[in-house]
């Protein structure tokens, strides 16, 4: 299964500076997001997939800007895959 979620600036008045990472927390046990980046260790909660997200060339998300991230799942029921999303914004570990 796939899906597409739109990470967005709620902020209108100033830009986040990339690298960006969208990370999935509470992914449903029966589902594995199936093309991580990488798993969080240094932003709780740990252990949760993430993927980098591209911002293009000038590395930064304007304010009410929105880009497209294509999420793909291995799952025994793909009726019912259920998670939340957090943006990680920023150089450094994830």
């Amino acid at each position: 299964m796939s899906a597409r979620r739109p990470p967005s600036h709620a902020d209108r008045s100033t830009p986040i500076q990339g690298p960006l990472s969208l990370a999935l927390d509470g992914i449903s046990s029966t589902a594995v997001l199936a093309n991580p980046t990488g798993f969080t260790r240094c932003d709780a909660p740990a252990g949760h997939p993430y993927l980098n997200v591209s911002l293009g060339a000038g590395a930064t998300l304007a304010p009410g800007q929105k880009v497209f991230v294509a999420l793909a799942f291995s799952a025994a029921n793909a009726q019912n895959i259920g998670y939340s999303t957090r943006v990680l914004a920023g150089a450094g570990n994830r």
